[in-house]
């Protein structure tokens, strides 16, 4: 097995049990849902999430397996991504107890002010990605960049930081619907 490999498997690992964390959170609160006060963008954010993994999983694997050279700051650069990912959805899903109501409403407002900006960081290493990327095999950053799908990732972040800071749930469910809007949009017609 070559080196990338290597480092594929590692941020493989870190995602799959971010993965796995996202999806017994859902499970649980399937399980559990006689005692969960239930909010359909929280339910929404938790879909979302696989589709931004596995997004984030293939711009990694599918970017830095083209480098045959790697230092160990790139090293951290790249598993920086995966465990952003880990972190987001074990705030984002409620710890499980044994009895209790399951308000989700009530959650997201506790975790928003650290759940936004971590997810706001980790979509934006989409494109810092690209240009360290670029940097690394020479290339110029000014060009080789995708500059429509840059700005639609930068957008994404900025709405998603501001969830942080507008504590209503008219802006979460707003936000999940854009957010998922302008994934599809990014990946469907700029990718």
């Amino acid at each position: 097995m070559d080196f990338f490999s290597n480092i594929a498997v590692y941020i493989s690992l870190i995602l799959a049990a971010a993965v796995t964390r996202n999806l017994s959170g859902l499970a649980y609160l399937v399980e559990n849902r006689r005692r969960v006060t239930w909010e359909w963008s929280f339910v929404a954010w938790g879909l979302t999430f696989v589709f931004f993994f596995a997004a984030g999983w293939w711009n990694l694997v599918s970017g830095w397996r083209l480098l045959h050279a790697y230092s160990i700051s790139q090293f951290f650069f790249v598993i920086l991504q995966p465990l952003l990912a880990y972190v987001v959805v074990a705030l984002w899903f409620p710890r499980f107890t044994p009895k209790g109501q399951i308000d989700l409403k009530a959650h997201l407002d506790q975790v928003r002010s650290w759940v936004y900006p971590v997810a706001a960081i980790y979509v934006l290493l989409y494109p810092v990605n690209e240009v360290i990327l670029l940097a690394s095999k020479g290339e110029p950053v000014a060009t080789g960049l995708d500059w429509p799908q840059v700005i639609a990732t930068v957008a994404i972040a900025a709405l998603v930081w501001a969830g942080a800071v507008v504590r209503r749930v008219q802006y979460d469910r707003f936000l999940v619907v854009a957010v998922t809007v302008l994934f599809v949009f990014i990946y469907a017609f700029l990718a």
